[in-house]
């Protein structure tokens, strides 16, 4: 009995012993694992390569990482999502002809759902009409169903009307916008030297020669310029008329050359120009509220003065070949473009144009002659 007390008093105290040992090695790692990190060098080394010995590493400063800017809500995107396009407008070349919609119609179903067109017109007190229905004036908005082609028709007093056919379709919006161009007429200027540039109303148009397909009624101010040259004068266009301007470039006098002093050379001596013969006089007397034909040149040579009523030859008729004659003197140029001149002049004479004839006696220079032939007959 005593051997087995103390045998088991012997193992009691060695299982107290490991038990022990367990309880310290268990608090020294804990001890371990929960104490903090020991901080690094400031300055980390590193080992030199022939010594062996280490240096600080020099310090640099660490890269501080940039978040990306916040969008706020309202901002718009500043390029377009590939998968979105934008709305499109119609305009007039856009439009089918109406007379093309009829075969169309037939082919196409009908509407199944409300489609819906909004008309915009310039001017805003332009009518618009669709199917032959008006539907507003200067703006419409309408919803739809039956044939998927419309008719549409824009018109406004002074414009010129546009017609023409859209296709609408179920659930969408269909938008025009048509911008009606004012009723005019239009204008042709020539000059016998192509190439003048020509302004209308301060606005630079085109080169000689040129017709303009549409110019709004009413009177314009025309220029003209080529060089040196320059013309300008009102002209009037009316609705549905082409006017005709016709000019003839006056060369600019070139500069004379320097003579051997330095000077310029003295102009060569003028030649002088016989005048024509003077008009032959008028068969029969004037009557009493007609003023004679003007006197013929005197002995110094000099033109007779314009004043005064052309030439008769009968009573209330002037005499047409002395009129045109006088008339072509204020025209500038050669005879190529006088006599053009005199032929049309002599038949609007004859015709009776008493008007166009008291002007063309009083012409002194290009700008009556323009006067003149622009005269309606």
């Amino acid at each position: 009995m005593q051997r087995t007390g103390k045998t088991t008093w012997a193992g009691a105290i060695l299982f107290g012993a490991l038990l022990s040992g367990w309880g310290c090695a268990g608090a020294r790692g804990s001890t371990r694992e929960d104490a903090p990190p020991a901080p690094a060098p400031a300055h980390p080394v590193t080992p030199d390569a022939t010594t062996g010995a280490t240096s600080p590493r020099p310090w640099r400063p660490h890269a501080v990482p940039q978040e990306p800017p916040i969008a706020s809500a309202g901002a718009p995107s500043a390029s377009r999502s590939p998968g979105i396009e934008p709305e499109r407008w119609l305009g007039a070349g856009d439009l089918v002809p109406a007379s093309d919609v009829r075969a169309r119609a037939r082919r196409a179903p009908a509407l199944r759902e409300t489609a819906f067109l909004f008309i915009e017109a310039e001017p805003l007190s332009a009518r618009i009409h669709v199917d032959g229905s008006r539907a507003g004036e200067g703006r419409a908005f309408l919803r739809l169903k039956g044939s998927r082609w419309k008719v549409l028709r824009v018109e406004a007093d002074g414009y010129e009307p546009a017609e023409g056919a859209v296709e609408v379709r179920e659930r969408e919006v269909v938008k025009v916008r048509l911008s009606l161009a004012p009723l005019g007429g239009r204008l042709t200027v020539v000059t016998d030297t192509p190439g003048a540039e020509a302004l209308l109303d301060g606005e630079s148009v085109g080169t000689t020669p040129l017709t303009l397909p549409r110019v709004a009624g009413g009177v314009h101010h025309l220029a003209l310029r080529a060089g040196s040259w320059q013309w300008s004068g009102d002209v009037e266009v009316r609705l549905g008329e082409t006017r005709l301007i016709e000019m003839t470039v006056q060369a600019a006098a070139p500069t004379p050359p320097a003579g051997p002093t330095g000077r310029p050379a003295a102009p060569p001596p003028a030649i002088a120009t016989p005048e024509p013969p003077p008009p032959p006089p008028a068969a029969t007397a004037p009557p009493p509220d007609t003023a004679p034909a003007p006197a013929s040149p005197g002995p110094s040579g000099e033109p007779p003065a314009r004043e005064g009523p052309p030439a008769a030859t009968a009573p209330g008729r002037p005499d047409c070949d002395a009129v045109c004659r006088r008339f072509v003197q204020a025209v500038a140029g050669s005879d190529s473009i006088r006599e053009p001149i005199f032929n049309r002049c002599r038949e609007r004479c004859r015709s009776g144009d008493l008007r166009f004839s008291v002007c063309a006696w009083k012409a002194r220079d290009m700008n009556d002659v323009s006067t003149c032939m622009n005269l309606p007959e």
